[in-house]
């Protein structure tokens, strides 16, 4: 097998893991789901009623 045939064969993997990533999280985002931007939300994964409050 050619150098080029197994870069190839490596670069659509990571492709189409990266594909499945996004694909996960814009799902997540369009069912109300954690987008992983805890600024946004403020809940941080559900420990929002945890927090010391800020001084």
């Amino acid at each position: 097998m050619s150098p080029i045939l197994g870069n190839l064969i490596v670069i659509l993997v990571l492709l189409a893991v990266v594909a499945l990533a996004v694909r996960s999280i814009l799902r997540d985002r369009k069912q109300g789901g954690c987008s992983g931007d805890c600024a946004h939300c403020g809940n941080c994964h559900g420990r929002a009623a945890t927090k010391p409050p800020r001084s």
